[in-house]
């Protein structure tokens, strides 16, 4: 059993149970799952399929865990970026990977914003709370990600 069923089934079994806590606020294992779905969905919507890159350069959040499951769960290829990584060397490593989206917190807006012409992959940026860009909350909003996909189109496990 993967880590991703492993989740879900957590989930369908005991959605109230704890499974993440940050800052004070502790998300339950269905709430979390709401999100996953969620970011899957919107994923999904910008194209993200089968095998393809998503660029994660977030430090340890919440949002952090939600990209990277919500990921998993369509089958695209997470590929996580030194948060230390100079302008150059970050724009060579996502060119490099091909990803299709970037995600990111607040703190990299400015490493990203002065290489944001030189992403030949990427579709959309999106980070925390910064203005200009796609906010990680709007994107992974019910609203904005709904789709007609069942569960069983959105994973890609059997």
């Amino acid at each position: 059993m993967n880590f991703m069923k492993d989740f879900v089934h957590q989930a369908e079994k005991r959605p109230e149970a704890p499974a993440l806590i940050h800052e004070g606020k502790t998300y339950s294992y269905g709430e979390l799952m709401k999100l996953i779905d969620s970011c899957g969905l919107a994923l999904r919507k910008l194209g993200v399929k089968l095998g393809d890159r998503v660029a994660l350069m977030i430090n340890n959040r919440p949002e952090f865990v939600i990209a990277y499951q919500a990921a998993v769960k369509i089958g695209a290829v997470i590929v996580p970026i030194n948060t230390f990584l100079k302008e150059t060397e970050l724009s060579h490593q996502i060119n490099d990977m091909g990803a299709k989206v970037f995600i990111g917190n607040d703190w990299c807006a400015a490493s990203v914003g002065s290489i944001k012409d030189e992403l030949k992959t990427v579709k959309e940026i999106i980070l925390t709370g910064v203005e200009g860009y796609t906010d990680f909350q709007d994107f992974i909003s019910p609203r904005r990600a709904s789709l007609s996909f069942t569960m069983r189109q959105m994973m890609m496990w059997p």
